[in-house]
């Protein structure tokens, strides 16, 4: 649990999608499939979020996400 730098494209992105307000706690996970990131899901929110119990609820949050993605994936492939 790191503390924000704010770089120019942070801030960028803050004022597309915050109206350049910046969040008290940012988590971003990575999307790891056959152990290449293929993304990355972010949650930002109060600094009540930053926690080991908020990230490890991410990570499983995360890892639940793709594997719902994999299996639609893999669904539309057999059809």
């Amino acid at each position: 649990m790191a503390p924000q730098s704010l770089t120019i494209s942070m801030k960028n992105f803050f004022e597309d999608w915050h109206s350049g307000d910046l969040p008290d706690h940012l988590t971003i996970t990575p999307l790891l499939f056959e152990g290449k990131i293929v993304g990355m899901v972010y949650a930002s929110g109060r600094n009540a979020a930053n926690t080991p119990q908020a990230l490890n609820f991410a990570e499983i949050q995360t890892k639940e996400f793709l594997k719902q993605v994999l299996a639609k994936l893999a669904g539309k492939r057999s059809t």
